[in-house]
């Protein structure tokens, strides 16, 4: 019994220590304000295909860019009306 009490103690210890944020993670989250709030960093709302859930996601103006570039080709390659395989 009195083991069962001190593994449960140290168990709800461990745990405590693993979920506290710490001043690491509130350093990171100033710093990321700071570089939304400089125009470092563009936050955007975004879906993924085949969820409901919409997910904020931070990029620098030129990694938009390229993502959109991105996309835009392939829909290009995909609307050039090319077979996807050649099993006919």
């Amino acid at each position: 019994m009195k083991n069962l009490v001190i593994l449960s103690v140290a168990g709800l210890a461990l745990t405590a220590c693993a979920t506290s944020g710490g001043p690491s993670e509130s350093r990171v989250e100033a710093a990321r304000q700071a570089a939304i709030e400089s125009g470092e960093l563009v936050c955007r709302e975004r879906r993924q295909t085949g969820s409901q859930f919409r997910r904020q996601t931070c990029l620098t103006p030129e990694d938009w860019a390229r993502m959109e570039g991105d996309v835009d080709t392939a829909f290009r390659d995909i609307n050039r009306g090319e077979p996807l395989s050649d099993n006919n």
